[in-house]
């Protein structure tokens, strides 16, 4: 402090009134930014008029451009469809109607169009001014297009439609070709490996003294497995066979033994019973026929004995001959034997009686079963002792002919790996060959179709919406225009304005209040003019205790004009006590005191006393003594001539020596910035507030150049 104090007395940072203490607002800029919301707003205000003016004229520019340059748009559409084919399919890479629409603006297709009809805006313009819609997943293109003329409309949409149409056949037939091109090159290809491979296995055949090994090897594995399975059923009838030779003998075991089954016999017994009526039947019969014989052989026997004896007495006469007389005795003599035939007739009675008999006693049908059922299991036993005999020898001459089909199937296992590569190879080269050749041949049918290729389905026709007008368009541009061309530059003047300069920047920057303006009428002033007299009140109304200090710090590389500080302390003097202006003295040029003065030295510095006004200035050399002028503890002659002044004004302070500007500042008891060089706003001058804001200097405001 530049007071003198005791010990005990209170800091005269802490008798300063509310005003001087730190605003909230005061802030340091390593920590945080200042907002501009404040200038904002002012631009805004300030613009608002223009924006009003702006507007009328844009609005009036706006009418007079739509009805001056307006002009209608006749549309017209068109219907494009992307043919189906499924011919080619599936080889074909079937496009989308969405594909095809790159088609409708393509350069080519535009330039296409602009040689087919003679139109007077450029390409790009055409092109803008076609719109083309297309559904994913659908088949059509609807194409619309707008111009002045109608007729002119009308014929672009049927010849670009024309033009995609023959260019979209172009590229699918483009396409097919080189298709095919591909696929006569892969066919070649696989001809000629073909005969490569099929060389290589001819080669292999004819050193193995074979045909065809594949065929030998798959004739020799289907013959096994046909002879497996006749073996398998071979072996299975041999075992039937073979148990029911088994059966066949115990049954003939037991029909020795005179077993066998009381249904067997009672079946057989009736076959012997049958059998015997037969005969007696038979024999009955016979007995009748020979019966009937005899008695028909006596009548005629007595009628050729009648026909004898006439034949005798013709025989006597000489009337016929001896060999017919001997005819007729020989005709005679036999129908004599067969009408004789008693032993015939007892033989067959006796037969009869016989079987009578045998039917009678019960040993007879008993035999005659036992011999009849002997008879039929000797019969059944050869017989299938037979086809058992055949089956076996069926069965080992297939055993043999597996065993000399695994004789030949070792010999060709060897060979299998290679003739499997083989197998393998011309199985692919086959199909390939087969796809190819099906590809081939659909592409051909393609090319003579309309497949995939985009017909016109609808012709020319008027849009949905036929007439349309750019009035609108054109009225906004002009609103535009005619707003812009004036609001543009009023912006601007507000702009830079309302813009704050790099001194106002520096104060908004660390939250510093703006004392006063340094304007240019005030520069022209040697006491500073209007700002002194800002700031001299504003040092009254804080209320200081007498002997406060009030540092000025410029942010520049020079001090604070010597002027603002007289004009400041001769304001402040005007009333019974006088105020002391300090000032550290540089290298450079020191303003001469404007009053008369007379000169005091007390310790070393020079104290200029006014004889005219109530405004003292000393002059500091050492900054050292001024560091001790600001502590509290300082106790000597010079802090005791000073100790009377009402105010002391600390001035020489820049950011040229921040050092001295720090400690002096943050050892008064109020502290101004003065920012009113060009170099005021550099960044050594934010870092001098910073400085003094973390040495807590007690901050009033700033004085800034206008």
């Amino acid at each position: 402090m530049l007071s003198l104090q005791n010990e005990t007395a209170t800091s005269p940072h802490e008798l300063i009134q509310g005003p001087l203490k730190r605003s909230p607002g005061i802030h340091s800029s390593r920590s945080e930014d200042s907002a501009d919301n404040e200038l904002f707003s002012q631009f805004l205000r300030r613009s608002v008029k223009w924006f009003v003016i702006a507007s009328v004229l844009g609005i009036a520019v706006g009418w007079w451009v739509g009805e001056r340059f307006a002009q209608d748009t006749f549309a017209y559409t068109g219907r494009l469809t992307l043919e189906q084919s499924t011919v080619g399919y599936p080889f074909f890479a079937v496009p989308s109607a969405t594909d095809m629409v790159v088609l409708v603006d393509a350069p080519d297709t535009i330039r296409a169009l602009h040689e087919a009809i003679p139109l007077a805006q450029s390409e790009s313009a055409t092109a803008k001014a076609i719109k083309v819609q297309s559904s994913k997943g659908a088949y059509d293109i609807v194409i619309e297009y707008g111009h002045a003329d109608a007729a002119i409309s009308k014929q672009v949409v049927d010849t670009l439609m024309r033009v995609v149409s023959d260019k979209s056949s172009e590229i699918r037939n483009h396409t097919i070709a080189k298709h095919l091109e591909t696929l006569e090159k892969q066919t070649v290809d696989l001809a000629r490996e073909r005969s490569q491979r099929q060389a290589a296995y001819d080669e292999l055949c004819l050193k193995h003294n074979s045909h065809d090994l594949l065929s030998e090897i798959e004739a020799n594995l289907a013959a096994k497995r046909e002879a497996n399975a006749i073996l398998a059923k071979q072996r299975i009838l041999v075992e039937l066979r073979k148990q029911s030779v088994q059966q066949i003998e115990a049954q003939v075991a037991d029909a020795h033994a005179g077993k066998f089954g009381d249904e067997k016999r009672s079946m057989v017994e009736s076959d012997v019973i049958r059998l015997a009526e037969m005969e007696r039947r038979v024999m009955l019969t016979e007995q009748l026929h020979e019966h009937r014989r005899r008695e028909t052989a006596k009548i005629q026997l007595a009628s050729k004995q009648k026909e004898l004896a006439s034949l005798q007495t013709l025989f006597d006469r000489n009337l016929v001959t001896q060999s017919e007389m001997q005819v007729l005795q020989s005709e005679v003599d036999v129908l004599r034997l067969e009408a004789g035939g008693d032993q015939r007739t007892a033989e067959i009675n006796g037969t009869i009686t016989k079987i009578y008999d045998d039917l009678d006693s019960g040993g007879y049908i008993t035999e005659a079963v036992k011999n009849k059922i002997l008879i039929q299991l000797d019969e059944r036993l050869r017989s299938e002792l037979e086809s058992f005999k055949l089956v076996e020898a069926e069965l080992k001459s297939y055993q043999q002919l597996i065993e000399k089909l695994d004789d030949n199937y070792a010999a060709l296992v060897a060979l299998s790996p290679q003739l499997r590569d083989f197998k393998v190879a011309l199985e692919s080269i086959t199909h390939q060959q087969d796809r190819a050749k099906e590809e081939r041949h659909a592409m051909e049918r393609l090319l003579h179709t309309d497949g995939y290729v985009l017909k016109v389905t609808s012709p020319a026709s008027p849009a949905l919406i036929p007439v349309s007008s750019n009035k609108a368009k054109i009225m906004v541009a002009g609103f535009g225009a005619g707003s812009m061309v004036l609001l543009l530059p009023a912006l601007l003047f507000e702009f830079f304005r309302v813009s704050p300069n790099q001194h106002e920047r520096l104060a908004s920057k660390h939250g510093l209040p703006i004392l006063s303006r340094h304007t240019s009428d005030s520069r022209k002033r040697f006491t500073g003019g209007t700002t002194s007299r800002i700031l001299a009140s504003r040092i009254e109304l804080l209320n200081l205790p007498i002997g406060a200090s009030v540092a000025l710090v410029a942010t520049g590389r020079k001090a604070c004009p010597a002027g603002i500080l007289f004009g400041a302390a001769t304001h402040l003097a005007r009333g019974a006590d006088r105020v002391l202006i300090v000032e550290m003295i540089h290298a450079a040029k020191i303003v001469p005191f404007p009053w008369e003065h007379t000169v005091e030295i007390i310790q070393e510095q020079q104290m200029q006393i006014n004889q005219i006004e109530k405004v003292d200035r000393l002059l500091i050399k050492d900054p050292a003594l001024l560091y001790d002028l600001m502590s509290r503890n300082t106790w000597d002659e010079l802090a005791a001539n000073i100790r009377a002044y009402r105010y002391v004004l600390v001035g020489g302070l820049s950011a040229s020596d921040s050092t001295t500007a720090t400690l002096v500042a943050s050892g008064a008891d109020a502290v101004i910035v003065c920012s009113l060089e060009r170099d005021g706003a550099s960044p050594a001058a934010t870092d001098l507030i910073n400085d003094l804001i973390d040495f807590d200097a007690p901050l009033l405001g700033a004085v800034i150049a206008s």
